[in-house]
């Protein structure tokens, strides 16, 4: 086929990158009111409390103070700057550095509504908070970056430099304007840098990591690259027509890599071309920040990749609630009365799964109850404890609350003497052992081989049905706290996917007014047929895609199994073999690499040729997935003992060019349950809350794993320069 060549008109901007899109709300206040209401501080916890999860002393908070237009434009100056204050005061009271709040009263300037009515005064008498989170500025590692290598040119003339790696960049003349739109002369200032290996892509704080069909990815990197270009102090920007060449050297020769450019709003990767094919050539020529192919398929997927798409989606449509005809069929005006119906319907569930959740979260909030455990005394290798229970409205009675508990000192952690536990639940292991788990908001902690002391007096043969009352009294609350939030996980799940439902219908319902969501739905559901023929039956191989469609909906049990057990079928295990192969192929070609490399052999050319019509943040990279995952429960303190909340943590592979990242907000994996390749050498870096970060080196983890435990102290070590990273690394 014929190859088309074009510019992509994709912009990539130039902000700090890992800086979140910034988070806006406001709250308003009553008549000549600057005091902060009940309902106005609920409002400001539900914003702040999540905030708290992350690197929250580093966000820069704007508040701004209106009014309406009662009064003189004095008096409402004041009244304005008191209610930014009072928020302010009370965002200092919740930990936030006031040095990072601007705070300003705008009387009754720019309204939001009609001054005329009392519901716009309402509207009007307000502050306005915008917060936006910047991770970097907080982490201390990054004073060891390096700077960018500075270039100055005059824009009149074309300008080509080399960068210390053997990169080549050309600039054109006249290509630059500024903000406004007008075109820049004399001197420009161009800033460059290149990010090749793991500390420069941990010092960077640039992300990456990328999502790939709905699956969490990382990447393998073949080298980045950040340019940026400034007329005196201030930014300027590529005009439309012009376009820098980079001549990139790339780190190897990597198949399957791909050419991407970073949106720093959304801090999302876009891909723009394709670099090389799985067995690692190049494409020919010059790649201008796009590639396309003339009659390119609809439906591009080969059949590996269709089955693990169709094993995907299909589980999905046959989950859904909605029918698959009428999604493929939604422009018929027939179908519109259906759509709104299903919608009504779903935002009944909706309402009913969030008053329901309410309830849940009211019965969890009055059975509060928590545990504190109590080292009473060390006797050789082991120690005694008790379990103290506060605000139960029941207490134990005085014959339990004698009862005291044993183990071992190895078995004991005693950091979790000075917390207390949401959940304890105690249950029998081996004859005369138990195992004690004990819960928070954040971690899990386990005690294993506890045997239990009880009072002389009580007989041996009544011992057995003391400890057994004991052990059902104590759970008791336990497990309702835990089967409540089970429920409530439940409802958050079904309510998510409700509303999910709610705006796919909604799309729907817009017809022929949104000519390009209607044509991807029918695209989507068209692909997904034409890859499911591959697995389909003789009897619906034959049907036409309507009538498979109908047949779809009437049989949704037997299409949720089929698509549930594709991975057990012979062609998916097939497919998984050949991408073994391929993987074991390319650490071959690598491996051959490093060696020509080692003996100082000549390597192939590694100059791959660009041309960019936008600055900004770019990466060739090859989209990796860990190849043997095992999971570990982690718990972290440093080198005194102290323990340690991570904010995030970057695992390093040895086999991959790159980062995973955990963080703590993510619901599947986090730093206190992480995976990794059991078959790798890997590292560890650590970032607490205040930004400080710490090293676990690949010589420790190595003999972390022979432990063979699923849960595992990590003993960290804080870094205080850069030479320990590049020491690991």
């Amino acid at each position: 086929m014929k190859k088309i060549y074009f510019i992509l008109s994709f912009v990539c901007f130039t902000s700090i990158v890992n800086a979140q899109t910034p988070k806006e709300f406001q709250l308003n206040f009553e008549t000549n009111s600057y005091g902060i209401s009940k309902e106005n501080e609920l409002l400001l916890d539900n914003e702040i409390i999540p905030l708290k999860k992350q690197f929250y002393k580093s966000c820069k908070i704007e508040i701004t103070g209106y009014t309406d237009n009662t009064g003189t434009l004095e008096f409402n100056k004041i009244l304005s700057e008191n209610r930014a204050k009072s928020i302010t005061d009370y965002f200092v009271k919740k930990g936030f550095s006031k040095k990072n709040i601007i705070s300003n009263g705008n009387s009754f300037k720019n309204p939001i509504a009609d001054n005329t009515t009392e519901e716009g005064k309402l509207k009007n008498r307000r502050v306005n908070v915008r917060i936006l989170l910047n991770f970097n500025e907080v982490l201390t590692i990054t004073k060891f970056r390096e700077k960018p290598t500075v270039y100055n040119f005059n824009n009149q003339k074309e300008k080509s430099f080399t960068y210390k790696s053997g990169t080549k960049i050309t600039v054109p003349e006249n290509s630059f304007i500024d903000k406004n739109g007008k075109d820049v002369g004399g001197e420009i200032q161009i800033k460059y840098i290149e990010f090749r290996k793991p500390i420069d892509f941990i010092l960077s704080g640039i992300p990456m990591n990328i999502d790939d069909h709905g699956r969490k990815c990382f990447f393998n990197s073949g080298g980045m690259f950040k340019i940026t270009a400034f007329k005196n102090g201030e930014e300027v920007f590529l005009k439309k027509d012009k376009n820098i060449q980079v001549d990139f050297n790339l780190v190897g020769n990597i198949p399957n890599l791909n050419f991407y450019c970073l949106d720093t709003i959304s801090n999302n990767w876009k891909q723009l071309t394709t670099i090389t094919n799985n067995n690692g050539l190049r494409l020919n020529g010059m790649l201008t920040c796009g590639y396309l192919e003339e009659d390119e398929a609809k439906c591009p997927l080969n059949f590996c990749q269709a089955l693990h798409y169709i094993n995907k989606v299909g589980m999905e449509y046959a989950k859904r609630e909605i029918s698959l005809f009428s999604q493929a069929n939604f422009t018929d005006p027939s179908n519109f009365q259906k759509i709104q119906q299903t919608i009504q319907n779903n935002k009944v569930k909706i309402a009913s799964n969030a008053n329901r959740l309410k309830i849940i979260a009211k019965k969890m909030d009055n059975n509060k109850i928590s545990y504190q455990l109590i080292a009473i005394e060390e006797k050789g290798t082991d120690i005694l404890f008790e379990i103290k229970e506060l605000n139960n409205p029941n207490p134990l009675t005085e014959t339990y609350l004698k009862a005291k508990w044993k183990c071992s000192n190895k078995n004991f952690n005693k950091s979790i003497l000075s917390k207390n536990w949401s959940i304890c639940l105690i249950e029998k292991s081996k004859k005369e052992d138990y195992l004690i788990t004990l819960k928070d908001s954040i971690s899990n902690n386990y005690i294993t081989n506890v045997s239990i002391e009880t009072k002389k007096r009580i007989r041996k043969r009544k011992r057995e049905a003391y400890v057994s009352d004991l052990l059902l009294t104590m759970n008791k609350n336990s497990i309702e706290v835990t089967k409540n939030d089970s429920i409530c996980k439940n409802l958050q799940s079904q309510k998510f996917n409700l509303e999910k439902n709610n705006r796919i219908l909604n799309n729907y319902r817009l017809g022929k007014d949104n000519d390009k969501i209607n044509q991807s739905i029918k695209d989507s559901i068209e692909c997904f047929i034409q890859y499911s023929r591959a697995i389909m039956p003789s009897n619906e191989v034959i049907m036409d895609n309507d009538k498979w469609l109908n047949y779809f909906d009437a049989n949704r049990e037997l299409m949720l199994n089929r698509y549930t057990n594709i991975p057990q079928t012979s062609d998916i295990k097939k497919c998984l073999e050949l991408e073994l192969a391929a993987e074991k192929e390319r650490l071959k070609y690598m491996e051959m690499q490093r060696q020509a490399q080692l003996n100082d052999e000549k390597t192939i050319d590694l100059i791959q040729s660009f041309k960019i019509n936008s600055l900004g943040i770019y990466n060739c990279d090859q989209i990796q997935r860990l190849q043997n995952p095992v999971e570990i429960i982690a718990e972290y303190v440093d080198e005194k003992g102290k323990k340690i909340l991570p904010n995030f943590i970057y695992l390093m592979d040895e086999k991959v060019n790159g980062i995973i990242r955990y963080d703590s907000n993510r619901t599947d994996y986090n730093p206190s349950r992480f995976a990794y390749d059991s078959s790798s050498k890997n590292s560890l870096l650590v970032f607490d809350e205040d930004g400080e970060s710490y090293l676990f080196s690949a010589k420790k983890f190595k003999k972390l794993e022979n432990i063979k435990s699923e849960k595992q102290l990590f003993v960290v070590e804080k870094i205080n320069n850069r030479k320990q990273l590049e020491n690991e690394f």
